[in-house]
């Protein structure tokens, strides 16, 4: 089975005064396609970092994120905006939860939005 979602090493730092801060610090992971994750931990440990790389909403500052074999760090703003689009991964990112329906409903109204 191929990887889907591949991290080497991916770090995010982001630069406050003369501050670093490590958002997300050498991660390497592996998913395959059909394999079904979560991503946990405490609070302030990147976890939301690493979904907005996953997602692509952000790219790492060092190390390699694949996602389906491409180099998403090498993407310019059309090649994100167009895997965004294109990919069911970025649907958590792109449609806000209502109050009237479940997750798991929203998760239905996605699909069908994109008539997949």
């Amino acid at each position: 089975m191929s990887a889907l979602i591949e991290f080497d090493e991916v770090c995010k730092y982001y630069q406050m005064g003369d501050t670093t801060v490590k958002a997300a610090d050498h991660i390497t992971m592996k998913i395959d396609k059909g394999e079904f994750v979560a991503i946990v931990g405490q609070s302030g440990s990147g976890k939301s970092t690493c979904m907005n790389i996953i997602g692509c909403l952000d790219v790492p500052t060092h190390g390699t994120y694949r996602l389906n074999g491409r180099d998403v760090g090498r993407m310019n703003r059309n090649e994100l905006a167009s895997i965004r689009n294109d990919n069911i991964i970025s649907f958590p990112f792109a449609v806000p939860l209502r109050s009237s329906t479940t997750g798991y409903q929203d998760s239905f109204i996605v699909v069908f939005t994109k008539g997949l």
